[in-house]
């Protein structure tokens, strides 16, 4: 959701697939290889203009995941 509530690809999951770009490879968060994540890029385009959004699906950070 934009910083004005607005939806950009307006809940359709196939904006949200069209909108990815790829992957960047992985990043690492901690000291081991199980903390290295596949970062996901997505080019969005917002009212004020497009955005890109690197994303790790696959790690949160303490107190950060909806399921905490």
């Amino acid at each position: 959701m934009g910083a004005d509530g607005s939806t950009p690809l307006h809940g359709d999951p196939h904006a949200g697939a069209a909108a990815r770009l790829g992957s960047s490879g992985s990043h690492q968060e901690g000291g081991g290889i199980e903390d290295s994540h596949i970062v996901d890029i997505y080019h969005v385009p917002c009212p004020s203009g497009p955005v890109t959004l690197y994303v790790c699906l696959y790690h949160c950070p303490p107190g950060r995941s909806p399921f905490e």
